[in-house]
């Protein structure tokens, strides 16, 4: 029992920011094993008990509501330790995620923003291997293509100024959108059903929000959410 009496009276604190992950992970582990402890005795202190005396369910809910506190206190350290680690990340390679806000990026994304009708879907072609007949594909939220397209195929980077229209040629809503560019895979197998190789697609925006709810740090450019190892270029306010 000491050594869930110890972690259930302990009182969380602020880690040292350089031993704040390994702490925390600490902490998880042995609460774990504490837990699994706790119910083992708790049960086998409810086959034992003395009939006449059994155990107050006072002492139950105490020590369950205890130990559940502790829990809440782990987790809540490691998302503030998680959040201390992002924040001071400015000497990494790419930099806090907080200093891309407002600033205009190019990078990796099958998905596009449509905004005030206008979207630019760029891909990069290897000169020295050059694809032909690729088609680009649009599609909608709903999974719906709303474009097919014959798409260039000149070396290096090719850029599609996508003004929003569907095959009819009908505006489309500002949005959320997909795109690939693909072609026939040269080594299918059956002609009638070929297989198709998918081409990277790049594109660019200004960066309106950095999310930190997840493993890692997510930003949004018009409602594209990308991680930051998707940031191919950085620019400055006045570019693009």
């Amino acid at each position: 029992m000491s050594n869930i009496n110890s972690l259930l009276n302990q009182t969380p604190g602020t880690a040292n920011t350089q031993q704040a992950r390994s702490k925390s992970e600490s902490s998880t582990s042995k609460l774990t094993g504490t837990t699994e402890q706790f119910l083992q005795i708790l049960l086998a202190q409810l086959q034992h008990q003395d009939p006449l005396e059994p155990m107050k369910g006072t002492e139950f809910i105490d020590s369950i509501s205890r130990l559940s506190n502790v829990e809440q206190a782990i987790n809540t350290n490691a998302h503030l330790e998680k959040m201390t680690n992002i924040l001071q990340s400015n000497n990494s390679p790419v930099g806090s995620p907080v200093s891309y806000i407002d600033k205009n990026i190019e990078f990796d994304s099958s998905q596009i923003a449509l905004k005030n009708s206008q979207s630019d879907i760029l891909y990069e072609l290897d000169a020295n291997n050059p694809q032909k007949g690729l088609r680009m594909i649009i599609k909608n939220s709903f999974g719906d293509v709303v474009f097919d397209d014959r798409a260039e195929s000149e070396p290096g980077v090719n850029t599609f100024a996508w003004d929003g229209k569907d095959f009819s040629g009908n505006q489309l809503d500002d949005g959320l959108y997909t795109v690939a560019i693909i072609y026939q895979d040269p080594a299918s197998k059956d002609p009638s059903k070929p297989d198709f190789i998918n081409i990277p697609t790049f594109t660019t925006g200004k960066v309106t929000e950095a999310h930190f709810t997840g493993e890692e740090p997510i930003l949004s450019i018009s409602g594209v959410e990308i991680p930051l190892n998707a940031v191919r270029k950085l620019y400055g306010n006045d570019e693009i």
